[in-house]
This record gives C-alpha cells, structure tokens and sequence, in this order.
C-alpha cells in the first residue's frame, strides 16, 4: 500500500497545493452574485472527492476511457 501512497515522500508539497487550490476554488466561489452560505465546506469536500477519484482511477484501472473519466469527473466536480 505504501508504494501506492502519494503522500509518502511529499512532505508538505500535497497539503500546500490541496491549500492552494481550495483558496482559488473559495474566491472564485466568492464572485458568484450569491455566494454559497459554506464555501470552504463545499471545496473541502470537492477537492478531496476529485483527489480520492482519481487515485483510485489510477490504483482499480476501470475499463473506463481515460477521455470519459476526466469528463465525467468534471461534471461531478463542477460546483454549480
């Protein structure tokens, strides 16, 4: 499992760009004429989402297209 952990190794280069995109992903929330009321909670809760998703696409290799993947994956994650 441990081989499979991108997290080893990293220090904190993952938490800082996990960081990094939650603070793009609250300020382009916070543009929006009406603002979601929790708009750390929901980018805390997509970026783990779109990173737990894609390790597993890559860990369990679906016999989905590569394409789809990132399409679907876009279409779950984009925050309405």
């Amino acid at each position: 499992m441990i081989e499979h952990t991108p997290r080893v190794g990293l220090g904190n280069k993952i938490v800082d760009f996990e960081r990094r995109v939650g603070e793009l992903a609250i300020a382009h929330l916070q543009l929006r004429p009406q603002p979601p009321k929790h708009a750390d909670t929901i980018v805390w809760i997509v970026v783990r989402a779109v990173e737990h998703l894609t390790i597993r696409y890559v860990l369990d290799q679906p016999s989905i297209d590569h394409d789809e993947f990132l399409d679907e994956l876009t279409a779950v994650s984009a925050i309405t």
